[in-house]
């Protein structure tokens, strides 16, 4: 029990146990709040993570029969929630268009098959 004893209160300004346990509950006080704050932060953090885009799936396509090649794509933009954006690009001989569609889940918009391909190929993407 002795031993016990010295070794508690090795390193302790002249032995004093009240002073010791006085640390030991003073660093416990400072920890507890050092881990409020991390939780706090990191609910911040995955909150914003949200509305970051974290999933692209790209499909490149030939709309054309006379042309050679897939030179014309789909890109889907999506969140967490699966919102964002799709952008389309269009390209034929003469010209290259690019089309860009918003996803929001509040106003149905009219996609293509290949839109509709991205989007999959992104949300299929974060889940494999």
């Amino acid at each position: 029990m002795v031993r016990h004893y010295r070794h508690l209160v090795k390193g302790a300004p002249s032995g004093n146990l009240e002073k010791i346990l006085e640390n030991i509950l003073k660093q416990g006080k400072l920890t507890k709040s050092e881990v409020t704050e991390i939780k706090r932060q990191l609910q911040r953090l995955k909150k914003n993570e949200q509305g970051c885009f974290q999933r692209v799936g790209l499909i490149r396509f030939n709309p054309f029969s006379d042309l050679g090649g897939d030179q014309s794509f789909s890109l889907a933009i999506l969140d967490d929630n699966n919102q964002g954006l799709v952008i389309t690009g269009l390209h034929s001989r003469q010209t290259t268009r690019v089309y860009a569609k918003l996803l929001n889940g509040k106003k149905a918009v009219k996609l293509s098959n290949e839109e509709q391909l991205a989007i999959k190929k992104a949300i299929r993407g974060r889940e494999e």
